[in-house]
């Protein structure tokens, strides 16, 4: 054949893509290659000037990549692979270091022995999760239970799960742990429908391992230059969302026009209230001419003293700074009541900026929903309103519960929402809310999260097929803040509660809904 289509016969050498094409007797003596390989190209960058960034990437974008054939297509001998030296018959989290393992190994276990408690697992049908040995109940770095007797070694999670009805199995939990890890089991939901259990990573939103998240647990943290002014700053004695907000601000993360051109390449970075300068934060809080008056009222403090430039963070230095500062102790007394101020100016600006509550398409229901979490106590409250598109009040639910993140409370409501939607029979819903993670993650069908919220997610996605359209939205809190009244009412009155018409308290959140939506 190679004679009469007149081809030339060439030795293809002793490898083809990086796989041997001549094999020796020892497998081993074969493969060998695959080191020698990976030694020669560390050798060539060790004499290199790179960062730990640059090392890194070459591993993985170089290094990586070399055994991915040769592991593809042969089974390589045992003595080159570190899984099937040290771990052949069980996983990672698992695998033990003997006395004799290699230097390299026992860094690894070691590492992996300093993360392993962020490493959790989230219940399914718990037929996969030792109780004794695995890190499944919800606190971080705590996840073990304790056990009120002798443990039972044969025991598996799922032994402690009423699988007809999907809920826990009090009188199997009494028997073996101690009412204080009960107390948190039961907190853990269960979904609905059964599935595996899943391991996730506790301190990530998404539940997936990040190599930062694992470098900061480790790291610890570390001094900061301006650690006297944060200081003075987290002890000001003011709203959280307005420190926060504050602090925001100076670290020049608020979505300003001049930051979203930055960023974004919007139309126009000019402020939207006076069209003459950029929109930066200091212009949008001091020196908007429609703001300015604001502070030239004579029991505020003057704003004179900072230039147009004057970055944020300078100014609060100046508020809170020590001296040599002329009159320290007055400026950091006046602080509290200057930044609750900037604070309603912002949400002023926005209330008017921004979009407002509008109603549904026709036939259609708009059920708004919020959460309210109180962080001292881990419980909260939560509500939701139900209106049609001639913006009809129908009813509103708020509830006082538990919760161990804000998150939580939020994903507990749009359950509760939908649940309750498919009990009315509505066929077409649109879900409102101003959870922009949760909203993402339910829309993107990213149920990877933590564990109190991963089963709640999964029955949300079971049941929108049960409606003819749903949708889930997000909004800015100023349109969602009747839902925010709601939540909040639920929180503080610790109460349970329907109402077929609104409530005397809600009067004024809906009257205002009405009047913007006017406007």
């Amino acid at each position: 054949m190679a004679r009469i289509l007149n081809i030339h016969n060439h030795s293809l050498g002793e490898k083809y893509l990086g796989a041997p094409i001549m094999f020796q007797k020892s497998k081993i003596q074969t493969h060998f290659g695959l080191l020698k390989s990976v030694e020669k190209r560390i050798k060539a960058w060790s004499c290199r000037l790179l960062s730990q960034a640059g090392r890194t990437t070459l591993v993985k974008a170089v290094g990586e990549p070399i055994p991915l054939y040769q592991m593809a297509t042969f089974l390589i001998p045992k003595n080159l692979i570190l899984k099937a030296k040290y771990h052949a018959r069980t996983n990672f989290i698992g695998a033990k270091c003997p006395t004799n393992a290699s230097w390299a190994w026992k860094c690894l276990v070691h590492i992996k022995e300093e993360i392993k408690p962020f490493i959790l697992w989230v219940v399914g049908d718990g037929h996969f999760i030792d109780p004794w040995c695995d890190w499944w109940i919800p606190k971080v770095g705590v996840a073990k239970p304790k056990p009120n007797t002798i443990p039972d070694l044969t025991l598996k999670v799922a032994d402690c799960i009423d699988h007809d009805l999907r809920r826990w199995n009090i009188a199997t939990l009494s028997q073996h742990f101690d009412h204080s890890s009960i107390e948190k089991i039961v907190r853990i939901p269960l979904s609905s429908a059964a599935c595996s259990d899943r391991r996730v990573w506790d301190l990530s939103r998404d539940g997936r391992f990040s190599t930062k998240s694992a470098y900061h647990v480790l790291r610890g943290r570390t001094s900061n230059p301006q650690e006297n002014l944060w200081k003075n700053f987290w002890r000001v004695k003011i709203p959280y969302r307005v420190q926060l907000f504050e602090w925001k601000s100076a670290m020049n993360s608020i979505h300003v026009r001049e930051i979203l051109n930055q960023r974004i390449h919007i139309d126009t970075d000019l402020c939207p209230y006076c069209q003459a300068e950029p929109e930066s934060i200091m212009h949008a809080l001091i020196f908007c001419p429609f703001i300015i008056t604001i502070w030239a009222t004579p029991k505020l403090p003057p704003c004179t003293n900072f230039g147009v430039g004057t970055h944020m963070r300078d100014w609060i230095s100046f508020w809170l700074g020590e001296p040599p500062y002329p009159n320290a102790n007055e400026k950091i007394q006046k602080f509290p009541l200057v930044a609750c101020l900037l604070w309603s100016i912002w949400v002023g600006r926005n209330n008017l900026i921004h979009s407002v509550w509008n109603p549904p398409p026709t036939e259609w229901i708009k059920i708004n929903t919020d959460g309210a979490w109180n962080p001292e106590n881990n419980d909260g409250g939560k509500g939701f309103i139900v209106r049609n598109h001639e913006s009809k009040f129908l009813f509103v639910v708020a509830a006082y519960s538990s919760f161990v993140s804000a998150e939580e409370a939020e994903v507990r409501c749009i359950w509760s929402a939908v649940k309750k939607a498919w009990e009315m029979k509505y066929r077409k819903v649109m879900i409102e809310s101003d959870a922009a993670v949760v909203i993402n993650q339910i829309n993107d069908g990213n149920f990877g999260g933590r564990w109190n919220t991963y089963a709640l997610l999964q029955d949300i996605n079971n049941w929108r097929l049960k409606f003819d359209e749903i949708s889930f939205k997000f909004i800015q809190r100023s349109c969602n803040g009747t839902a925010h009244d709601i939540a909040q009412w639920g929180k503080n009155s610790m109460l349970n509660m329907c109402w077929a018409n609104p409530p005397i308290w809600l009067m004024a959140s809906l009257g205002r809904d009405a009047a913007i939506q006017a406007l």
